[in-house]
């Protein structure tokens, strides 16, 4: 652990402080495939669990933007109108975007790639709460991802977010 602490210059109290939040999820938004059990996607829940604490201690170091307000949404809206309200929501044109996980952290979002060597979980995402601070994380699992893989599967997960 000292080995780590140094290795990645983070404060020890990190490590060895007490437990001092208070975490809600909205639940989890698993994509991944039909034989996958709750107790293979464990690992990949508390991994995100880790990677939102490890964000919202650094809320003390670092300003990072709030991710934007959600487009109220009503069964009237057409699929293209809830896409144009997103875009913008999130200050986009109609063009492509070229690198939609650059966009995400720019607007706030945690995003993060993991390899738990998790056959059957490919991506997920969920809001969570900790400290009165709102965090909406995206992860993907796994190494193997293309480029355009690896859009399609954050694309996806912002569809769970809208």
């Amino acid at each position: 652990l000292f080995h780590i602490i140094s290795n990645l210059n983070f404060p020890r109290e990190f490590f060895f402080g007490e437990d001092t939040f208070d975490m809600e999820t909205e639940g989890t938004f698993f994509r991944s495939r039909l034989t996958s059990t709750q107790k293979e996607k464990k690992p990949s829940e508390f991994t995100k669990n880790m990677t939102v604490l490890i964000r919202d201690f650094l809320e003390d170091y670092i300003d990072f933007p709030k991710v934007p307000k959600k487009p109220m949404i009503n069964n009237n809206h057409s699929i293209e109108e809830l896409a144009y309200r997103v875009r913008q929501e999130l200050g986009l044109s109609d063009k492509p975007v070229n690198n939609i996980l650059r966009l995400l952290e720019e607007q706030g979002f945690v995003v993060s790639l993991i390899s738990n060597k998790m056959d059957k979980v490919d991506a997920f995402s969920s809001q969570t709460k900790i400290n009165g601070n709102i965090y909406y994380t995206v992860v993907l699992e796994g190494e193997e991802y293309s480029y355009y893989r690896q859009q399609f599967s954050i694309a996806h997960e912002l569809g769970h977010w809208v």
